[in-house]
């Protein structure tokens, strides 16, 4: 079973986010991500993120954060999304708040800029100091239940698979967010050459997670419904629909 965990940090004025997802039997730190403001869909996509490595769970848990529990924009919330997807169990960090960005018919202050800058690059820090923690929790410190590294006792059990046939996530899947654009279509680069992947009109201007494995492409919602699956033909620019 794979936990979701939503950590809230303060930074002084500022907040931070890290959403994790942890083995429950084994407490292994399988994939971490800072955010300044974690929402739904960042938690779909480091779902599979995490899937793409370490393979799909049988169920998942999570508590009763609103980026889990939530409608956002009359969709379903992340952990129902992801039961319905995988047919696998979920059960249920605080709740998110929109970003407080806001469009300004003024330049932006400089000051502001530099802070804003600032911060990002704190971003950056903060991600690759969780990474190496989590390696150094996970493959050398023993685990209080344990007695050895999270790590060594994840990769000695067997694992339980959700009731699919089949994992559509591989350990080479990329994933990668894009938007429909007005004529319906998303873009993916593939050995150097852009390709235009019809998707539909009725789904201009949304945000969409695209997972590539290859010539193996599923274009998914940010409730992770694919919208479209294919596979690649490298010789067409335009990948029309059926």
């Amino acid at each position: 079973m794979l936990a979701e965990r939503h950590d809230h940090w303060h930074v002084g004025e500022e907040k931070v986010e890290i959403l994790h997802f942890i083995d429950d039997c084994s407490r292994a730190v399988l994939s971490s991500k800072v955010l300044r403001t974690a929402t739904a869909p960042d938690t779909i996509e480091l779902f599979y993120a995490t899937a793409a490595t370490w393979g799909l769970p049988a169920s998942v848990l999570s508590d009763n954060g609103a980026i889990y529990t939530a409608p956002i924009a009359g969709r379903r919330p992340a952990s129902r999304s992801i039961s319905l997807r995988w047919a696998s169990t979920s059960s249920t960090a605080s709740p998110t708040i929109p970003d407080p960005g806001k469009d300004r018919a003024l330049p932006p202050d400089p000051q502001e800029v530099a802070l804003r800058q600032q911060f990002v690059r704190f971003l950056d820090a903060l991600q690759r100091g969780v990474e190496f923690f989590a390696g150094y929790y996970n493959e050398i410190r023993p685990h209080q239940a344990h007695g050895r590294p999270p790590l060594a006792v994840y990769k000695e059990r067997d694992k339980a698979s959700p009731s699919i046939e089949g994992q559509v996530v591989s350990p080479t899947t990329k994933v990668r967010r894009d938007r429909v654009d007005t004529n319906g279509t998303v873009t993916l680069r593939h050995r150097s050459k852009l390709h235009h992947i019809g998707v539909g009109r009725a789904h201009k201007n949304e945000r969409v997670l695209m997972l590539v494995a290859d010539l193996d492409i599923r274009v998914l919602d940010t409730e992770g419904t694919v919208l479209r699956h294919l596979t690649l033909d490298p010789s067409k620019d335009y990948q029309p629909i059926g």
